[in-house]
């Protein structure tokens, strides 16, 4: 995990990205289990030592509700379950014209949309988890950090959290799927920024596996 230090560095790294509106928006992108929360989580505080007004808003709001037990089809979580256009309309789209967004939290346990939540345009808004680099939203953001951690690691860390019933909906529909939207879409090759989410070690900015398209 990144020390103290090492974020604020990048946080400040960030601040000077030339914005395309009056709110900074940042994509958070990796597969399941990599880290990008943890990240996201991280930065976020970063921005508010700093004393910066900044949110975060999760693609897992924007699962798309339907009936029936989830299914391990890949299709589905490829583009079916993230409602991708939920997120542009309800979000991006409003904060890159300079005004507020408003969208419904997906609640898991009842599989439905449920409360309204505000994303206040102005200041730091960060777009975090998966397919949040997908191609139609990429370019929208002022600022791209994708996650890397390896598939085994992503796994561990799926089981240990969601329990060993769900390691066959792993295996089969949530790691191929990210393997398929990183061949699709290619986040790490439009990141502005990739880091390693492996947390084997304190990672600082000279750690970092790579810049793409430093600024």
């Amino acid at each position: 995990m990144l020390g103290k230090m090492s974020f604020d560095k990048v946080a400040r790294a960030v601040l000077e990205t030339p914005r395309q509106q009056p709110t900074l928006l940042i994509g958070v992108d990796g597969g399941g289990g990599a880290g990008k929360s943890t990240f996201a989580r991280s930065l976020l505080a970063a921005f508010t030592r700093l004393a910066e007004t900044a949110m975060t808003v999760h693609t897992d709001d924007f699962f798309r509700p339907f009936p029936g037990q989830l299914q391990p089809a890949m299709d589905g979580f490829l583009d079916g379950e993230i409602d991708w256009r939920r997120l542009l309309s309800q979000v991006v789209s409003p904060i890159k014209e300079g005004r507020s967004g408003r969208f419904q939290r997906y609640d898991w346990p009842s599989r439905s949309l449920q409360e309204w939540h505000v994303v206040d345009a102005g200041g730091i808004v960060i777009v975090e988890g998966i397919r949040a680099l997908r191609r139609e939203l990429a370019p929208l953001y002022d600022y791209r950090v994708w996650v890397e951690c390896s598939r085994a690691v992503r796994l561990n860390r799926g089981v240990a959290r969601d329990g060993e019933k769900a390691r066959s909906r792993w295996e089969l529909n949530w790691l191929p799927g990210d393997d398929r939207f990183v061949e699709e879409h290619r986040p790490q090759a439009i990141a502005d920024l990739a880091v390693d989410g492996s947390g084997h070690s304190g990672i600082d900015p000279g750690q970092f596996i790579h810049y793409v398209l430093a600024r």
